[in-house]
């Protein structure tokens, strides 16, 4: 039978460190890491939009339908995750309606029917 020596005992009796995640650390945390549709989605934006405007000669109704798919994607992309994480009162952010707002104007206000009032909002 091994004879415990004096330290072992007061090794055995200290309390075990924990090691606590910082978000200062060096290496991202492992949800991070995690596929998730962001980044196709995005990446695919990025891509039709340089494609859009690099290798066709964009008019404006070109533009305004790319935008206006664009934009339609990340906001249902955002209704999506809101909704999937429960964060339901996000829905009430201004930026919503601004989005809305502007691919509205762009389909409505194309031929200058809208008034000053509106085009300034």
């Amino acid at each position: 039978e091994p004879q415990s020596s004096g330290n072992s005992v007061a090794a055995k009796a200290a309390p075990k460190m924990q090691r606590q995640h910082s978000i200062y650390a060096l290496t991202p945390d492992q949800r991070w890491l995690r596929p998730s549709l962001a980044f196709p989605l995005y990446a695919g934006t990025l891509a039709s939009t340089m494609l859009v405007c690099l290798v066709w000669q964009p008019s404006y109704k070109m533009l305004r339908l790319q935008y206006t798919l664009v934009g339609v994607a990340l906001l249902m992309y955002r209704v999506y995750y809101y909704a999937r994480k429960e964060w339901i009162l996000y829905f009430i952010d201004l930026c919503f309606v601004n989005s809305i707002l502007l691919i509205v104007s762009l389909w409505c206000c194309s031929e200058g029917e809208c008034s000053q009032e509106w085009l300034l909002a």
